[in-house]
């Protein structure tokens, strides 16, 4: 047994990530606070200060922006890179006034149709801040604030993804679709060996984030998984083909 918990290994990184951004450059996605959150979920707790210090010490990360002006309607700024700044200090107040869950309940399927962005890591921050959150039944300011700036990360990179109509999905569905997703894209990524991994490894990292945040919460955030709608609300469609988005 280590001398260092889950919960103090997240705070004590998050703590130290603070002043990170959602880059590093202009570009490459931070994976900070992900990286910790994962190492610490693996059972590396001691590890995760030792990691933090090398990312730190080796990487050019941007800086979190800064507010410039609030925001009025959403779908306007929707991945607008410019308005980071103004989507934290959203979120912050969103997470300030209602529980974190009723937070993710509502943008979740606002997001949803944008996940593709910036390879997919907007939900993928999402997925270990949510994961962090529900390690612990009184999460601390830094937890409830790194899910403002993973949201708010999403809705910077928001990419839009068409769907097709269909019919009813529940979660069991939604697991299953989502578990066979990931170990298809798994075995696809072991055959081939790509030279350049970075894009294809996103094609198991995204599916799997999804799962993890599905699990345990609303009927309406799963269905929206395989479901949403140009308004970005959620609504009923046919399973997820394995086949879908390859490459």
């Amino acid at each position: 047994m280590g001398s260092v918990d889950y919960s103090e290994a997240v705070n004590a990184a998050l703590d130290r990530l603070r002043t990170t951004g959602f880059y590093i450059g202009d570009f490459f996605a931070n994976h900070g606070p992900m990286a910790a959150e994962a190492l610490a979920k693996l059972g590396y707790c001691d590890e995760v200060d030792g990691w933090v210090d090398a990312n730190i010490d080796q990487r050019d990360h941007a800086p979190l922006p800064k507010p410039r002006e609030t925001i009025g309607d959403w779908r306007v700024v929707l991945g607008d890179r410019n308005r980071g700044g103004d989507w934290v200090l959203l979120f912050r107040e969103e997470l300030a006034e209602a529980p974190w869950r009723d937070v993710l309940r509502m943008w979740w399927p606002r997001l949803l149709p944008g996940c593709v962005g910036s390879l997919t890591h907007g939900l993928i921050r999402t997925a270990h801040a949510v994961r962090s959150l529900r390690e612990t039944d009184r999460p601390s300011e830094l937890q409830i604030d790194e899910l403002a700036r993973a949201l708010a990360f999403w809705a910077t990179a928001f990419t839009p993804l068409a769907t097709t109509p269909g019919q009813d999905g529940d979660e069991t569905l939604v697991d299953r679709a989502l578990s066979d997703l990931t170990a298809e894209y798994a075995g696809y990524y072991a055959v081939t060996k790509p030279s350049f991994p970075i894009p294809l490894i996103h094609t198991i990292t995204a599916p799997a984030a999804l799962r993890a945040v599905v699990a345990g919460i609303a009927r309406r955030v799963a269905r929206a998984v395989i479901a949403h709608d140009e308004e970005g609300q959620p609504r009923s469609v046919r399973p997820l083909r394995r086949s879908a988005g390859a490459g």
